[in-house]
């Protein structure tokens, strides 16, 4: 007897019939049968179903490539929330940027006002990458190169802008100074623009990071030989940050990403990187990976980048993380528990030490650096006002020692006879970047020489090689001043007293700050306006900048002699040379003209004009510098790329002149009207 019941019977009758109604000859759908396939044989069927389906537009464009599809596509929306909210309804409540399917972003784009490094650039939005506090990442497709890249959309709130920008800043002085062939495995940097008051930065897109490696591998160790390869590379990577005083200040596996299927890595997102000679702020690194001095409150510099990779080289043969302290407090207690106490001479230093540890009673102590103690639960949850979670264990390794000798080694059948040397090893390394004191704390070069990285047997009373520059400080004076910034980025005094008084918004902002990195100056992004506080241009940029501006002046020096007093060069060169003087000697006597009225405060020339507007003043002041530009290029012609510019146009010249600025909306900096300061 059916137990089928009355519900039941009637949804079936009701699905059965509009099957049988689907499948008659009066339907619009006629399905596709076993005894269709078998008479087309060799055609497989699903699969030119199944991709006509997925690559639907793609078929109808094929089919007719004229035809305007837009109208009947609905883009479907990337960014939760998708609900618009600020911004002119571009933005969400989060002040995200609303992203869509199949949009075109990039300065290209008609009917959209946006500045960028390059001009005429069309990336379209394929997929969300990810997204987090900073803003969304998403895959997209340069229409112009017709390559596939990875676009960090930044929120549009001024902390996140301003913040955008010192990373433009150290992607492109890593692009362009300090590794500039990529061989320290830094990410390359592509474009950078201004859309819709988000800045957007684009890079090369590459494949999953070593967190998804290890996710994969179910949080196993993994084979010694990959673990070494990824190490070695890495740490090439902090040679390259650590010789020029960059701090990455975020190193973790989610960071370092694989390039396709390759054993070659990138040291990707530098939105919390900053300069030692400017560091930003107390509150950094990921907690799993955070530096003692940072937890302490010490002054830190790229030695916490060798704590973090420290913790990571554990990770990659234990499979999780080795500190996963659930707060600061328990991240020192894990510390503690393996490493031992703190040295004192860090505790007396740092501004939080008396937030976890306590000094003790003469009773207690055993000697006279003997002076701490590290508080209990209650202790810290009572002098704190706060609540802690309690401590949980994920593995039975209590020391450096246990992980380097108990930890699954995975190694080849060829080197499994040295298994043993390469534990010994591993065990040195480890202990020697994960060291208490910054000071004491190895190197990256000196990482790169060890044993365990150059796949060596680790001698008896190995000692670690001299570092090629130690920590250094930076004291007040080594840098350049506001005053310094302000004369090469707007010469004319009216223009740099705006540039000090003026508010920004994220267009302006990204306009002022992007010509300032085209004159190799990094400004501070702790303050709205970029000239309140001193720069933060690096002493490694400062000597660089240098050393190409006196290159460019032997240059210089070379082809006036060789063309003016040896007579060497062609004759067109030779005109070039003596219109360029021409035009020099015409201004000079313009400004002398112009000098003398001032003085006699004659408003009208000997001609009898009429006296000039400060706007037309301006006018004229700007093309004169048009001709100062053009003596400047170079006695061999237009051979030296100046400040401001590049061979490709890119960037091309700078948007700050001496007579003025000149901002969205046809303001001038220099002459009457004003921006209105971000709201």
């Amino acid at each position: 007897m059916s137990t089928t019941t009355h519900h039941h019977r009637k949804r079936f009758i009701k699905s059965d019939y509009r099957m049988n109604y689907l499948c008659s000859q009066d339907s619009f759908f006629t399905p596709f049968t076993k005894e269709n396939r078998s008479m087309s044989p060799g055609i497989d069927f699903e699969s030119s179903v199944r991709q006509a389906t997925i690559t639907y537009i793609d078929v109808l464009k094929r089919c007719n490539p004229n035809f305007d599809f837009s109208s009947i596509i609905t883009k479907r929306a990337l960014t939760s929330p998708s609900t618009p909210a600020h911004n002119d309804y571009h933005d969400n409540c989060k002040y995200d940027y609303i992203l869509y399917t199949d949009e075109v972003i990039g300065t290209g784009v008609p009917g959209v006002v946006s500045y960028g490094k390059k001009q005429g650039t069309r990336y379209r939005v394929l997929c969300l990458l990810g997204q987090g506090a900073f803003g969304q990442v998403v895959k997209c497709f340069d229409e112009v190169n017709k390559t596939f890249v990875a676009i960090k959309v930044l929120k549009n709130r001024p902390a996140y802008y301003r913040q955008a920008m010192l990373e433009i800043a150290v992607l492109q002085v890593l692009n362009e100074k300090f590794d500039v062939d990529g061989s320290g495995h830094t990410l390359r940097l592509l474009d950078h623009f201004v859309f819709h008051n988000h800045v957007c930065i684009v890079t090369e897109l590459l494949s999953i990071n070593l967190y998804e490696l290890m996710k994969q591998n179910n949080c196993r160790a993994l084979f010694v030989q990959l673990a070494r390869s990824i190490l070695k590379q890495l740490l090439e990577a902090l040679v390259i940050l650590f010789r020029n005083g960059i701090i990455h200040c975020d190193l973790k596996p989610e960071n370092v990403l694989l390039i396709d299927v390759s054993r070659n890595i990138k040291l990707i997102d530098f939105g919390s990187a900053c300069f030692e000679n400017s560091t930003l702020y107390s509150y950094i690194q990921s907690r799993h990976y955070r530096s003692p001095e940072v937890i302490l409150g010490l002054p830190y510099s790229s030695a916490i980048d060798m704590w973090s990779f420290g913790c990571m080289a554990a990770e990659l043969f234990v499979g999780i993380p080795i500190f996963p302290g659930n707060s600061e407090y328990n991240m020192l207690f894990k510390f503690i528990n393996m490493l031992g106490m703190p040295p004192r001479n860090l505790l007396d230093k740092g501004s939080k030490t008396s937030k976890f540890f306590r000094r003790k009673r003469p009773s207690e102590m055993k000697n006279k650096d003997d002076v701490w103690a590290f508080k209990s639960k209650r202790e810290f949850e009572e002098d704190n006002n706060i609540y802690t979670e309690p401590n949980r264990e994920y593995f039975t390794y209590k020391t450096l020692d246990d992980i380097a000798m108990k930890v699954a080694f995975r190694v080849s059948s060829s080197d499994e006879p040295h298994k043993l040397e390469m534990r010994v090893a591993f065990l040195d390394f480890l202990k020697r970047a994960l060291q208490w004191d910054p000071e004491v704390r190895m190197r990256p070069d000196q990482a790169l020489q060890h044993p365990f990285i150059t796949k060596t047997p680790l001698p008896s009373n190995y000692t670690l090689p001299p570092t090629t520059e130690p920590l250094r400080s930076f004291p007040p004076g080594t840098q350049l001043t506001t005053e310094e910034v302000l004369q090469k980025i707007a010469p004319n005094p009216a223009a740099a007293q705006k540039l000090r008084t003026m508010g920004y918004n994220a267009t302006t902002y990204y306009q002022v700050y992007a010509d300032g990195l085209s004159k190799g100056i990094v400004l501070n992004i702790l303050n709205s306006n970029p000239f309140f506080l001193q720069p933060m241009t690096p002493p490694a940029l400062i000597r660089i900048n240098q050393q190409e501006e006196e290159k460019k002046r032997r240059l210089l020096e070379e082809n006036k002699g060789n063309i003016l007093y040896q007579g060497i060069g062609s004759s067109t060169i030779q005109q070039e040379v003596m219109k360029n003087r021409s035009l020099f000697k015409e201004h000079s006597k313009k400004e002398e003209h112009k000098k003398q009225r001032r003085q006699t405060g004659d408003v009208f020339s000997n001609k009898g004009m009429e006296t000039l507007s400060p706007r037309a003043e301006d006018f004229l002041v700007a093309q004169s510098m048009k001709i100062d530009q053009q003596q400047a290029t170079s006695y061999a012609g237009s051979n030296i790329t100046l400040p401001g510019s590049t061979s490709d146009g890119s960037m091309a010249g700078s948007w700050s002149t001496q007579a003025g600025m000149l901002l969205p909306g046809g303001t001038t900096i220099g002459t009457t009207g004003g921006i209105n300061p971000y709201d």
